[in-house]
């Protein structure tokens, strides 16, 4: 009746790290030099400077907003940009480029959305069987195990 005895609630034991639908933002203004790992929904407005990954066995989605900039390699399960990437791009998932999306390094797709407007200057891969755990993608060297049964190469001025 008064709650004695009953363990009180923290606000961590409302939310279930594990499952990943947590949302977090990087504002515009606000730039981080160093790698950050997510899962759930990551929008960033801002500017990074590092690897963007999702967490092994996680499913993230990331939100690249106009005006936005990444330098360094990117995974996700999903992808929307309409911001810079300036490194290797791999998608388990969806990636779609907005009209002011600019990526600048090799794709890695399961499906792929790109609106006019959009800049992909590099290689583009589509990963073909069911998405797997992502690991992370090396600056320097695409990741191994990659089987890509189409490739095409895009460089795409934008007017």
């Amino acid at each position: 009746m008064f709650g004695f005895g009953k363990k009180k609630e923290s606000v961590f034991d409302l939310v279930d790290n594990n499952e990943g639908r947590g949302h977090s933002l990087i504002a515009a203004g606000v730039h981080i030099d160093g790698d950050i790992r997510f899962c759930g929904t990551l929008r960033i407005d801002g500017r990074v400077d590092g690897r963007v990954t999702v967490i092994d066995g996680k499913k993230g989605t990331l939100i690249l907003s106009r005006g936005s900039f990444i330098n360094g390699p990117v995974v996700a399960t999903d992808l929307l940009t309409d911001g810079t990437i300036s490194g290797n791009v791999r998608v388990d998932g969806r990636l779609e480029c907005r009209p002011h999306a600019i990526i600048r390094g090799e794709v890695q797709y399961q499906t792929i959305q790109i609106l006019e407007g959009a800049t992909i200057e590099g290689r583009c891969s589509q990963r073909v069987g069911a998405p797997v755990a992502a690991p992370t993608i090396s600056a320097d060297e695409p990741a191994a195990g990659v089987v890509s049964l189409k490739t095409a190469t895009f460089l795409k001025k934008t007017v």
